[in-house]
């Protein structure tokens, strides 16, 4: 799994003030602001909240901890880092302050230094499931699959209700190609927490995957009930439906997933390939223009471009859309065939049997050749 995958499962240990909420300081009344704030989702109001009961309290730990959190959800993983640092500074053993700065690390893919944390905490705290399910994590993203398996189930061995862990170990299985035991984990997360629409997309993902498309869409039709209206989810939901041949709800997912990320080169590749399997080359084209601005070394992409000028008779654009497959490619036999469609419309038929020899040479079956070469013969 990517960090990114498992971030927004686990959440930061915040510290709240306890005790008798009345005759609060005035740097007290600014941490409860910031806690407000925070609770409120308005992530630089807490920030600066916390900030100013720090100026009026140096030694108040739980503002340093807390404004560190929101620093980290900001995406200031090195200013959290140095709030974590003052927070230990004045409370070295404070477990949770440990994992904080664990997380922090882990988003600026410093896993030594996370895991190191994590380890810190667990020492400090070994009943605390959680921090064995966030070592974890960070194992799993450094490569070390063991030891991430480890953690998972040191964390459900604790809580056997984690629900997250079963669901980071689902991740885990799923990627190391193993889907029966992460549809197996993937079923606990979701019966433990069946409000969760990232367990619903990740299971019917797996579904997809393994050409389960009723399941897959029942389980991403749940996700986005849930309000888990991600980008993954209405890809992953496009191509099942897409595999079921409702083009049309496949085209509306798919559309709906540019629209939640614009700048995912896969998402219009593969619109634009429907396009083009639609013979919409007028639509299929501008999609792809789109992904290869994010993703200029694609070959399928210059091919299907290529191939959908042609069907238009735009064919100088054609030729350079293949040439510069070619260049990438310069082994590919499918590549030279379609060239050699062009020229052929060009009726510049010894380029045309040039590349249709090319195309023979590099493995293409020659009726396959010379039927290509017929269509054309017969559509000029």
């Amino acid at each position: 799994m990517t960090f990114n995958a498992t971030l927004a499962l686990i959440s930061v240990f915040l510290v709240a003030l306890t005790g008798c909420q009345f005759g609060l300081t005035e740097a007290e009344e600014h941490f409860d602001a910031g806690m407000e704030y925070y609770d409120q989702g308005l992530l630089e109001q807490a920030a600066l909240e916390f900030g100013e009961a720090i100026r009026l309290d140096p030694q108040f730990v739980a503002a340093y901890v807390n404004r560190g959190n929101t620093r980290d959800d900001m995406g200031q993983s090195e200013l959290a880092i140095t709030d974590y640092d003052a927070a230990l500074g004045l409370e070295p053993d404070s477990a949770n302050t440990y994992a904080n700065r664990g997380l922090a690390y882990h988003r600026l893919g410093e896993y030594e230094q996370a895991i190191q944390d994590f380890t810190k905490a667990a020492t400090l705290n070994p009943d605390n499931p959680q921090t064995f399910n966030l070592r974890g994590n960070v194992y799993d993203d450094s490569g070390d699959i063991e030891r991430a398996l480890k953690g998972y189930g040191r964390a459900i061995s604790l809580d056997p209700e984690h629900a997250s862990a079963y669901y980071n170990r689902g991740v885990l299985h799923k990627n190391q190609g193993q889907p029966q035991l992460a549809l197996m984990d993937y079923d606990k997360a979701i019966s433990l927490n069946p409000r969760s629409g990232r367990y619903y997309e990740a299971r019917g993902g797996l579904h997809v995957d393994q050409d389960r498309y009723i399941d897959g869409t029942n389980d991403l039709n749940r996700a986005v009930e849930l309000g888990w209206e991600t980008p993954g989810a209405y890809f992953e939901r496009g191509f099942a439906y897409l595999a079921l041949d409702e083009v049309e709800y496949a085209l509306d997912d798919f559309t709906e997933a540019i629209l939640l990320d614009p700048q995912n080169a896969r998402y219009y590749e593969v619109r634009g390939t429907v396009y083009l399997t639609l013979q919409e080359f007028g639509r299929a084209i501008p999609d792809f223009d789109a992904a290869l601005r994010f993703n200029p070394s694609n070959l399928k992409i210059y091919v299907n471009r290529g191939v959908s000028y042609m069907s238009l008779g735009d064919f100088d654009q054609a030729l350079r859309d293949l040439n510069q497959a070619i260049e990438i490619d310069p082994s590919n036999a499918q590549i030279y065939i379609n060239r050699a469609a062009v020229y052929a419309f060009q009726f510049r038929d010894d380029l045309a049997a040039a590349d249709a020899e090319r195309s023979i040479e590099l493995g293409l079956e020659p009726d396959l050749a010379l039927s290509v070469l017929a269509e054309v013969e017969r559509q000029r």
